[in-house]
């Protein structure tokens, strides 16, 4: 029991940095960091209307978020292989990847400065997307609530009908996961607002989120330790 509240809550922090990371990477560097279907709304819509530089950069994120996912797909035997859980070695990955914008300048050159740093944040997308996908038996995606609002849609209606404890659960824990999300949107903005046109400080931005992945690898060592899962199957 321990371990899945352990686990509930590193997916309910990763929700929040999701949120966060999102109107960041759209309210200061300009693209979407795991929705890649905005960014590709925008590439076509800038394509029509001759702005090639714009299309020019989404396309450049969107292939670096493919390039993000194919590395994940390759790097997940690996992870398989070792003694710490994958969820351990993704962390360790996304906070690589939130260190180079923290250096790059914001706005200075779209071309340059933060078509670089775009292209750290859709390697990081392509982690939290690909890196987390089942948390306690439930389909997990913390990037994206089209999926989480279904879900709890779905799991609500059969709580009504059936009364079952395991579907109410489900209910709160996609629930929750939309309330963190939300809260990591609104934090967010809230520094983007406040901060106005300071550039160093929205640059810092992603220094702010650092800390709660570094508090994750400890989360992630009780939550998916192997050791443990090992344990589990003999006790069965």
């Amino acid at each position: 029991m321990k371990k899945n509240k352990y686990a509930i809550c590193f997916g309910w922090i990763l929700c929040f940095v999701a949120g966060f990371i999102e109107i960041y990477s759209f309210a200061v560097r300009g693209v979407f960091a795991a929705m890649q279907t905005g960014n590709m709304i925008t590439l076509f819509i800038s394509l029509i209307d001759k702005n090639y530089n714009l299309s020019l950069e989404r396309g450049i994120v969107i292939i670096g978020f493919i390039v993000g996912l194919i590395i994940a797909e390759l790097l997940k035997p690996l992870f398989k292989k070792s003694k710490l859980s994958q969820e351990f070695w993704f962390i360790i990955l996304e906070i690589l990847c939130l260190i180079p914008p923290v250096c790059i300048p914001v706005g200075t050159n779209k071309l340059s400065y933060d078509l670089s740093a775009n292209i750290f944040i859709a390697l990081f997308g392509a982690f939290q997307l690909s890196g987390f996908t089942s948390l306690n038996g439930n389909t997990f995606i913390s990037t994206m609530m089209t999926g989480v609002l279904k879900n709890i849609t779905e799991h609500a209606i059969k709580t009504i009908k059936t009364k079952d404890p395991k579907e109410k659960e489900s209910t709160l824990f996609y629930t929750f996961m939309l309330v963190f999300f939300l809260l990591g949107i609104v934090t967010s903005y809230l520094i983007i607002a406040y901060t106005h046109d300071t550039h160093l400080t929205r640059r810092l931005m992603p220094l702010m989120i650092i800390p709660l992945l570094i508090i994750e690898i400890p989360i992630s060592l009780i939550a998916f330790s192997k050791k443990g899962d090992a344990n589990e199957k003999k006790d069965d």
